[in-house]
């Protein structure tokens, strides 16, 4: 597996270390279980408060605890969930009045679509909350770290292509996306609010995707007053042949202008098509990433518009622009992904 192209969103950290915590958590969830042919996978929900000792060495002692729950994840489409959630005291052994508590919470929803025993698409949103609160604050004997943690592990096969992967993170929240196939590994990690796009070259074979999520907190600085952190990652995969879209057209030209399901890798073109609508309009603008514009004075049914010398080893995205003889303005545009890795 070559790394990400066309990344769009710019900050990407390669965390080995994240990769064994990531590891621990999901060996910790048990084995995947197979629920179609093909492919396998779980739902992992974990929530853990920790003290580190005090001044004295002794250890910070807990009410409560480690706390996981685990599903199986199908591979037919339909949604899966698994919800955890724990409330936790911490006391210092040497001071009782030195106490912090914890409220966790962590959702893990996820749907995985397979068809001719090769992975479509997936979905993944984690929900996590960890709040905490601290009687002493920073003047405090005893340091802490919680956290509420989602996560998904699923194996299953993939045609040569791309894997189109969304990461939307609202809040910013520490999250990781890892992809082990047969020629190596891709690991995404970030932390920046906002959307993250990237496109993963496939080889063809088995690749295993592990996503999580996780909201940690360290003990407040003053006494008192609550330490949050809150928030829900979105992470989106979506397969395309070489050269293929990734979804359909969008726009209210969709009607008048055809465009294809994929671009012509052989001879680097994209062939677009008018139809019968195409009657009503004074003219239609074909374009690729805003350049390369090929224009139709008298658009036809049945006329096609063909878009040359595309980049082999970038996604575009293609845009039709229909300017109506009422002079009303209709658009379509889809995406498509490279050529090459």
């Amino acid at each position: 597996m070559n790394p990400p192209l066309g990344t769009r969103g710019r900050t990407r950290v390669a965390i080995a270390c994240a990769i064994g915590l990531l590891g621990t958590a999901l060996s910790a969830a048990g084995p995947a279980t197979s629920a179609a042919a093909g492919t396998e996978g779980f739902l992992f929900a974990d929530v853990l408060a920790r003290g580190d000792a005090d001044s004295t060495g002794e250890p910070c002692e807990a009410v409560g605890g480690s706390f996981s729950e685990t599903t199986p994840l199908s591979a037919d489409g339909s949604r899966v969930s698994v919800v955890n959630s724990a409330r936790v005291g911490l006391t210092s052994p040497t001071d009782p009045s030195d106490t912090a508590d914890f409220t966790l919470r962590s959702k893990g929803t996820a749907a995985v679509k397979q068809a001719a025993g090769a992975v479509r698409s997936f979905w993944f949103e984690g929900a996590v909350s960890t709040t905490s609160t601290s009687t002493k604050g920073a003047a405090g004997d005893c340091d802490y770290q919680a956290l509420s943690r989602a996560a998904t592990s699923f194996t299953g096969r993939y045609q040569r292509g791309f894997l189109r992967l969304t990461v939307d993170s609202p809040a910013g929240l520490f999250h990781l996306v890892t992809m082990r196939g047969p020629s190596g590994d891709v690991l995404l990690g970030n932390s920046p609010a906002g959307l993250l796009t990237y496109d993963v070259h496939l080889e063809p074979g088995e690749h295993r995707v592990d996503l999580q999520v996780e909201a940690t907190v360290e003990r407040p600085q003053d006494a008192g007053s609550p330490t949050r952190a809150v928030g829900t990652v979105d992470v989106v995969g979506t397969y395309a042949r070489l050269g293929g879209s990734l979804g359909k057209a969008t726009g209210n030209g969709r009607s008048t202008v055809k465009l294809p399901g994929s671009r012509s890798c052989s001879s680097a073109r994209l062939t677009a098509k008018l139809k019968r609508k195409a009657r009503t309009a004074r003219q239609v603008v074909v374009q690729v990433d805003g350049k390369r514009p090929v224009t139709v004075k008298r658009p036809r049914k049945g006329t096609k518009v063909v878009v040359r010398r595309l980049p082999a080893a970038e996604a575009v995205a293609a845009r039709a622009i229909i300017t109506r003889k009422n002079g009303k303005v209709l658009t379509t545009s889809r995406d498509y992904v490279a050529c090459r890795g």
